[in-house]
């Protein structure tokens, strides 16, 4: 196989197989225009995500946010809904009679409530650590009822270090950033593009409806995949398509199985397991997600930021519909891979040829205000640093523990008024001759 230089002074394998691959000059020229595309080291703007999940509505929102990076620092300020459970005093009419324990109790606790109120999360990534603040109104309890004064502020630390905008839509999913584990959480390894075209591995360059295209797998060793019980070494698939301005149009991260085993392997591959399938540059493949940006605001030497993207997580090893009629394939397969005797490369190719391609998952599209939009301006350190919490955490858990709590007081109380009760009635008779 040739071998080729390009400007990062490392040596990479050149893929050759196919007809319209170009001489590397042409990729070295893809990685310079991308380089210089996403060479942003700050950006601070406002923007609004519009979330659409396909498989549970619930979930599907829309949400502004306020947001600012540095590096690898990040803050990001957005609305989250709160639920204040507290239990509110029932008031009975001491004519009115207590039928039974649960009436005895609530006259005493009183019955519990959720109280929504409206809040702001703040999200403050420093240094690698990660802080959750809650910025919620102030809230009363008086004469049994609940109030909320929206004139004040409480600070509550959020003790869930999980921001919800990994699932809805991390500003970086604009400026080149990509990761197969960007959902596990804000501080998951999310890699930069040009990080990864750094990165030695298999180079592919070709055009398409106007469009040049460059192909690039790679992988990362990080300690992190520990916390999951991963291996620690990350794979990573994508292409990159920009159009007749240079602009960086799509980004598609997934599978492509000719192009990581060759042509003359997927073939072997599905005669061994009675497989008939397209094979060509582009088929067998998976898309893990897909890229779509727009609208492209220039900046100092050569920067673009879209100010409109959408991303689309697709559902992968969706074979249900399949499985039952190639029964006997799986079987085999199955077979070897409890033997060891066929690689993950392998297995990425088989299952790709079975999934549903069309089963999205979510789809996030992301619009920056333009008004807001500033790139590659320093922004004060102090701005990553969570403020100190004004009150004591309260969490859901602590809530229904403190819930229990007044229960069992509650029960104890009873107990011991009943207890008092029985023991004073049997003195009186039993000594004083007094009784029923």
């Amino acid at each position: 196989m040739m071998t080729y230089f390009i400007p990062i002074l490392l040596i990479f394998p050149l893929f050759m197989e196919y007809e319209d691959i170009t001489h590397d000059s042409q990729i070295q020229q893809m990685i310079e225009i991308v380089r210089q595309r996403l060479n942003i080291y700050s950006i601070e703007c406002e923007y609004e995500v519009i979330s659409d999940y396909y498989n549970d509505p619930e979930l599907s929102k829309t949400m502004k946010v306020s947001y600012a990076m540095s590096g690898n620092n990040i803050w990001a300020l957005y609305p989250v809904e709160l639920f204040s459970i507290y239990n509110k005093r029932v008031k009975i009419d001491n004519d009115t009679p207590v039928t039974g324990l649960e009436d005895l109790i609530k006259r005493f606790t009183g019955i519990e409530e959720k109280v929504k109120i409206n809040a702001y999360e703040g999200l403050y990534v420093y240094n690698g650590q990660i802080e959750i603040r809650h910025f919620r109104p102030k809230s009363t309890y008086r004469d049994g009822e609940f109030f909320v004064d929206y004139e004040g502020q409480d600070i509550v630390n959020w003790k869930h270090k999980v921001s919800i905008l990994a699932y809805y839509g991390d500003l970086r999913l604009l400026i080149g950033y990509i990761g197969g584990y960007i959902e596990f959480g804000i501080t998951a390894p999310y890699r930069k593009v040009i990080e990864c075209l750094e990165k030695p591995g298999k180079y592919l360059f070709y055009e398409k409806d106007g469009y040049k295209i460059l192909w690039h797998e790679c992988t990362f060793k990080d300690s992190w995949f520990r916390k999951l019980g991963l291996p620690e070494e990350e794979y990573i698939s994508f292409e990159l398509w920009l159009d007749e301005d240079n602009n960086i149009v799509k980004i598609i991260e997934g599978y492509w199985g000719t192009r990581s085993l060759g042509e003359e392997k997927v073939k072997e591959l599905c005669r061994k397991y009675g497989i008939e399938t397209e094979i060509n540059r582009d088929e067998p493949n998976y898309i893990l997600r897909g890229y779509v940006f727009s609208n492209f605001k220039e900046f100092n030497e050569g920067v673009k930021v879209p100010l409109m993207g959408k991303i689309t997580k697709y559902n992968l090893w969706n074979i249900k519909n399949k499985k039952s009629k190639y029964d006997n394939v799986f079987k085999k397969v199955d077979i070897d891979k409890n033997r060891n005797k066929i690689g993950s490369f392998e297995l990425r190719t088989i299952y790709s040829i079975f999934m549903d391609k069309n089963d999205k998952r979510y789809e996030n599209v992301i619009t920056i205000h333009e008004e807001t939009l500033k790139v590659n301006q320093a922004i004060p350190e102090e701005r990553f640093i969570a403020p100190e919490p004004t009150v004591k955490e309260e969490e859901s858990e602590d809530k229904k523990e403190d819930k229990w709590k007044n229960i069992y007081k509650s029960v104890l109380f009873v107990g011991i008024f009943m207890g008092v009760t029985l023991l004073g009635i049997f003195v009186t008779k039993r000594y004083l001759g007094w009784g029923f």
